[in-house]
């Protein structure tokens, strides 16, 4: 289960930062390490861990500082205290900043520990779990936006090309029988030219923002107006 993540430990004493690794590195995807709340804040922006697990007393900045200034970056960073201080100003401080859960120190039971750990990845994973889903309901809303534009435009461009088929076929009679166009004639030949020019403006629109990550309201706005009936 702790495979899938990351974990980055933030710890000034060189001895539990080694103890820690040999207990952690090979249970985690990625395990990360940081000597002060410094280093820890700067490991955090390089690499995003899914869980921090941090000392509070250490020099340079504190984990009480470190911690409000990831969670000020992401609110939802998972960090855990893994320290020996249990002052009730401590646990408040804690509090107030949104830390995720306290580990006592020293460990009194590893299979204690690595089921605490457990028991925040599955937090973890309902919350990415709610991420895709949110995901895929953005996405379906976006499919169902541009397909009932497409839809939207196909109706106003019914009559519009009605009318074109048309002009069209009677240009195309006088011209193959020798007739003379009219100055109706004429403009209505623009006209065709005109809604063409238009309608393939549209498709390319259309095309465009199929493949857009974000869906452009105006330019959808800008779509329809365009693909309004050119006759009553």
């Amino acid at each position: 289960m702790l495979s899938n993540f990351t974990l980055l430990y933030v710890e000034d004493d060189n001895e539990m930062q080694e103890y820690m690794k040999s207990l952690l590195q090979d249970e985690f995807k990625e395990f990360y390490q940081a000597f002060n709340g410094q280093e820890g804040l700067d490991m955090f922006e390089k690499h995003q861990p899914d869980i921090i697990l941090s000392d509070i007393n250490m020099p340079l900045m504190d984990g009480f500082d470190m911690a409000q200034k990831v969670k000020s970056i992401n609110y939802d960073q998972v960090i855990l205290f893994f320290t020996a201080l249990t002052d009730y100003k401590d646990i408040q401080k804690a509090i107030d900043i949104h830390i995720n859960g306290f580990i006592n120190k020293p460990l009194s039971s590893i299979d204690d520990f690595f089921k605490y750990i457990e028991s925040k990845v599955n937090v973890l994973k309902l919350k990415n779990t709610q991420k895709e889903l949110e995901k895929l309901r953005v996405e379906k809303e976006k499919s169902d936006f541009i397909i009932g534009t497409i839809h939207e435009i196909a109706h106003h461009w019914k009559q519009p090309l009605n009318t074109i088929s048309i002009i069209a076929g009677v240009l195309s009679y006088k011209y193959q029988n020798n007739i003379e166009l009219t100055q109706k004639d004429l403009e209505d030949m623009e006209i065709i030219i005109e809604q063409v020019s238009k309608l393939a403006s549209v498709i390319e629109d259309i095309e465009a923002i199929s493949t857009d990550k974000d869906v452009d309201v105006d330019k959808i706005s800008n779509i329809l107006k365009i693909s309004n009936p050119i006759y009553e």
